[in-house]
């Protein structure tokens, strides 16, 4: 249990760091949920769940040298997007990028995609409508915090994690924003008696 609220606090602290207009929620539990999410965060890019996961470094140094040798053997048009045929004037891409994978980790990216499903369908269900969640797993060991998006399976440094929720496009105004993080806060877990 230490361990978890330590994984938890080293993600909260970077995430408090995000500007004014986000708001960040504890340990998210809605009443249909069979878990809580460790990380709630709302703003105008949208809502981001965030679970956190232990990380050994073992498995993290070979996942690295895998990737360095599959940098060794990439051709060097692999990494571009690949554009797909075009429907009416939907363009479709794909990217060809190759990721660090987590194998050993699929199943709590699975409970990331159902929780995050569980919180858009609460959402829905207190008629806070068209609200995506932005399921997030972090792998955190005493170094290193990786989040990884199940949903492209991208990885990202929590830097650039908070980078990205910063700068990507405004999705939610402010008035979903704040109905959101009334009702979330509603059933979040209050951090403040941690520290």
């Amino acid at each position: 249990i230490k361990e978890t609220e330590e994984r938890t606090r080293i993600i909260r602290e970077h995430l408090l760091s995000l500007p004014e207009e986000f708001y960040v929620f504890y340990n998210v539990r809605t009443p249909t949920s069979s878990s809580g999410i460790n990380h709630v965060v709302v703003g105008p890019t949208g809502i981001y769940a965030l679970l956190s996961q232990k990380y050994n470094p073992k498995l993290r140094l070979e996942s690295e040298n895998e990737n360095l040798n599959l940098i060794g053997t990439i051709e060097p048009e692999e990494n571009k997007i690949e554009e797909f045929p075009s429907y009416g004037n939907m363009r479709k891409f794909k990217y060809t990028t190759k990721q660090a994978k987590f194998p050993q980790d699929n199943k709590v990216k699975q409970k990331s995609l159902s929780l995050g499903e569980d919180l858009i369908n609460f959402l829905n269900d207190n008629n806070i409508k068209n609200c995506f969640v932005e399921p997030l797993v972090g792998f955190i060991n005493h170094e290193v915090v990786v989040i990884n998006m199940p949903l492209t399976d991208e990885d990202l440094f929590i830097e650039e994690l908070l980078h990205k929720i910063q700068n990507s496009t405004v999705k939610l105004d402010s008035e979903t924003i704040n109905k959101c993080a009334v009702l979330i806060n509603k059933y979040s877990a209050d951090c403040s008696s941690e520290f």
